[in-house]
């Protein structure tokens, strides 16, 4: 029993890290005084964007060295039809991401 529990441990230890989501999973917005109203929110998946007016399948993620900071190719469908591009999403702080995406630059809060 103790073999057991010493082997459950070690496991929790070592896939602990590697359980975590990434900083950007959640939901988020511009002014957080938006948080309280019915689907204002940007909200992110490990590998999906929700935004406004379109969803984006996030693909081939590189963390950016020295940063926490990932580049996405993004394929968004939306009005529009679909399209492909780079997303750019870096940690701000705790409670704050920068988002670069069709070109312009958002700093958004999380919602809790």
């Amino acid at each position: 029993m103790r073999s057991l529990l010493i082997a459950i441990c070690i496991f929790s230890f070592l896939a602990g890290p590697a359980l975590a989501l990434p900083f950007y999973v959640g939901s988020w917005v511009q002014d957080p005084v938006a948080c309280t109203l019915p689907d204002p929110m940007l909200e992110f998946s490990e590998a999906t964007f929700f935004g406004y007016e379109d969803t984006c399948e996030l693909t081939n993620p590189v963390n950016i060295r020295g940063m926490e900071a990932v580049l996405f190719d993004a394929v968004c469908h939306g009005e529009g039809g679909e399209d492909t591009h780079r997303m750019l999403i870096t940690a701000e702080d705790d409670t704050r991401i920068m988002l670069h995406h069709y070109g312009r630059t958002t700093i958004l809060e999380a919602c809790e």
